[in-house]
């Protein structure tokens, strides 16, 4: 019996070295590539919003990326306050991010659904993007804010996560609005959860 546990515990050892020899091979190769956008960043001039160190930042948000989170960068360049500069960013992240959902949504829909003709297809993934655009926002988790003062002037880069439980939520939501504002929800109702996947 004593024997046994030993083999057991023996083989667990073995079985789990691997792993966390793996996981930190996983852990050198995150904190390296972090550190090499810090360099890169900081190299043009940005630092951290917060005056945080980034490299915690960075090692997070890939970690995340890496985890299965959807990456989106929200850019502002050249505004004139740092208020406006992050507020365009962020406002231009979530354009980008409404602009993939509906290219994923538009493939999905012409594919998959033969009972929508082009035109109404057309009026439905425009008012989607809109949708999708305000309906993404608590979605959108910041990881790093960056910024860097040129003169009077600012550039601003966020990096942010999307958790795709969240964000598929809020694509939902975006294309029963978007039926609903073209008065076409009765019609389309079945089958928004097959072309929100």
């Amino acid at each position: 019996m004593l024997k046994r546990i030993i083999c057991i515990l023996i083989t667990s050892v073995i079985v789990v070295s691997p792993v966390c020899a793996q996981d930190k091979r996983e852990v050198k190769a995150v904190q390296k590539e972090a550190k090499a956008m810090v360099k890169q960043y900081e190299k043009e001039g940005f630092r951290s919003i917060d005056m945080r160190d980034l490299q915690p930042q960075f090692e997070n948000y890939l970690y995340g990326v890496r985890f299965g989170h959807k990456p989106i960068i929200g850019i502002a360049d050249d505004c004139p306050s740092r208020s406006l500069a992050l507020k365009e960013a962020k406002n231009e992240a979530r354009s980008e991010y409404a602009a993939e959902a509906s290219a994923d949504v538009s493939s999905i829909m012409l594919s998959n659904t033969s009972g929508v003709n082009e035109i109404v297809a057309k009026q439905i993934l425009d008012e989607y993007k809109v949708q999708a655009s305000a309906q993404i926002n608590g979605e959108l988790n910041e990881c790093v804010v960056m910024m860097r003062q040129r003169k009077n002037r600012y550039d601003v880069r966020v990096f942010y996560l999307i958790d795709h439980e969240a964000a598929h939520a809020a694509n939902m939501r975006a294309m029963k609005r978007a039926l609903e504002k073209l008065d076409l929800l009765k019609d389309y109702d079945l089958v928004i959860t097959e072309w929100i996947n």
